[in-house]
């Protein structure tokens, strides 16, 4: 009966880290990009939580998986910093380019 129950913990806990990794930002990102980012995993998950009425689930749901994925993801990001660095292209901010090109309009009118 012993021996049952140890079998059966792993093989839950094998489920509970495939659930985890499955649902993981950090590795969905590098999966599914052709050009990995820095944080991209914290970054998505950011974005779900301050879009979460936009997706189809419960919000309850959504919020609970994307807060406890957070830290694990910000984890596994700056574990991947190695690898994603390197394929990080040149630094562009959109939004200081644009703010730095309307003050520049201001000061010529």
């Amino acid at each position: 009966m012993n021996i049952l129950c140890r079998t059966t913990d792993r093989l839950v806990a094998c489920f509970l880290v495939g659930l985890l990794l499955a649902g993981c930002a950090s590795i969905n990102t590098l999966i599914e990009s052709r050009d990995p980012s820095p944080y991209s995993g914290v970054r998505m998950d950011c974005q779900e939580i301050s879009n979460f009425r936009e997706y189809y689930c419960p919000p309850w749901l959504l919020l609970t998986v994307d807060f406890i994925d957070l830290p694990l993801s910000a984890f596994a990001d700056t574990i991947l910093l190695p690898y994603t660095i390197p394929h990080t292209g040149p630094a562009t901010n959109t939004h200081a380019e644009a703010e730095s090109g309307r003050l520049k309009q201001n000061q010529d009118q």
